[in-house]
């Protein structure tokens, strides 16, 4: 372990690149908590950072020190001219985010290690009720009926209860993306399940909503790009050959998608070593971070890892265990989550080869906790002789309304799917 000298150093060469940096202290407030900081000193300059950002003004050194009791001004300076290269500010935000984690895992083995000695074996689950108990928020218990009287009968009638997903008749069929609600975006390969989820949390986004998005198969790069195509309705092959003739108007429509882009507060993570605990630590950042989060996607299901290992549980139990807490996370996050899946080969045997809510891989777990599941569906993908943009989603499973099928028309050179009424 770093000596405390040393330790205090790397703090203040950490406050240092954020109180000289907007943007610094904007990446350092997403991936650094007060936890992080043993100098108390240090951790006050952090939550006047905080605090400045949270208030929409930018972060500089006049704004942290009005935030902070006069006595501090000094401190702020001596950060200010003393500690910190701005390039090196990844380095050290790692090297703080290493030294919480090996201060945790101390903890936590030594408790681990206390219920091994106790002959409990159940050391998996121990580790894990010690991370709920350092993520999750306290039970809110019982509430008395008249305290939701108000709103239930503001609701009636609503037309839409949640987020847009930027499907009108979609929206008018389930009532937008309803919070604590979990949705299930479903087909075989090459539906478009992937894509279509993406379309959903650009268009959230583009509304200003708060988004955060878990992508164990592509990366952070690839669906960036996805994004740029979508949102500038050009093509990779259209902004690549306006670039090369000169003729730069795909090009500018691609350099507007990507400022318009920049502006949202879409957070990725590509990381493929994510369990529905991992999940939650990382939205509950985002909205400590931005106040809120509005809605999380996870694609796909078949890649999230259970949080027991051990060797005597069938992957439909981890399925069922995994699909349990997304739900119970929907609810404890108050947003909408969407969660997309892979189809069993079932309707590769029917003749229409129509998905049903049956063909939901690996465990009905996954379609008991739905509140909506959509299947989107491209003859095309079976008979070649049928329009390659002809598509529909199937709404397969609503708890708030009808089922039904919508039209849609899919455009695989943008990646994206559209209601025909757009």
């Amino acid at each position: 372990m770093e000596s405390n000298a040393n330790s205090v150093q790397l703090e203040k060469a950490v406050l240092s690149c954020m109180i000289l940096n907007d943007e610094l202290a904007r990446k350092g407030l997403l991936a650094l908590a007060p936890e992080d900081f043993d100098d108390l000193t240090n951790v006050r300059v952090f939550a006047a950072i905080k605090a400045v950002h949270a208030s929409g003004n930018t972060v500089d050194a006049a704004m942290v020190c009005s935030a902070l009791d006069a006595s501090l001004t000094p401190y702020v300076v001596d950060l200010m001219t003393s500690y910190g290269l701005e390039s090196r500010f990844d380095q050290y935000v790692s090297s703080l985010k290493e030294r919480t984690r090996k201060k945790h895992f101390v903890a936590g083995f030594e408790q681990i290690l206390e219920a091994a000695k106790n002959g409990d074996d159940s050391i998996y689950s121990n580790a894990q009720e010690l991370l709920n108990k350092l993520t999750s928020p306290m039970d809110a218990g019982m509430k008395q009926i008249k305290e939701f009287v108000p709103d239930a009968m503001n609701e009636i009638g609503s037309s839409e209860k949640g987020i847009r997903s930027g499907f009108a008749e979609l929206d008018a069929t389930i009532r937008g993306l309803c919070k604590g609600n979990l949705i299930i975006v479903a087909g075989r390969p090459s539906m478009g399940k992937s894509t279509f989820a993406a379309n959903i949390a650009t268009n959230v986004a583009k509304d200003g909503k708060v988004v955060a998005y878990f992508s164990l198969e592509m990366t952070n790069i690839e669906i960036t790009q996805r994004m740029l195509y979508s949102v500038s309705r050009r093509s990779e092959s259209e902004i690549l050959q306006s670039a090369l003739s000169g003729n730069g108007d795909a090009a500018r429509d691609a350099f507007r998608a990507s400022e318009q882009i920049n502006d949202m507060k879409f957070f990725l993570n590509e990381n493929t070593n994510l369990t529905v605990s991992k999940i939650e630590m990382e939205c509950r950042k985002i909205a400590a971070l931005e106040g809120r989060i509005d809605l999380a996607v996870i694609d796909y299901l078949g890649l999230v890892q259970s949080e027991n290992t051990s060797g005597n549980r069938t992957r439909i139990q981890e399925v069922t265990e995994i699909s349990h807490s997304l739900k119970r996370l929907a609810k404890s996050l108050n947003c909408p989550i969407i969660l997309v899946s892979q189809l069993n080969r079932n309707s590769e045997g029917r003749a229409d080869h129509t998905p049903m809510l049956s063909d939901l891989s690996e465990s009905g777990a996954v379609e008991a906790d739905a509140d909506v599941v959509l299947f989107p569906y491209r003859p095309w993908v079976y008979d070649r002789d049928r329009p390659q943009y002809e598509a529909e989603l199937i709404v397969a499973k609503n708890r708030n309304g009808a089922v039904k099928k919508i039209p849609m028309a899919w455009h695989g050179e943008l990646f994206m799917f559209m209601e025909y009424a757009q």
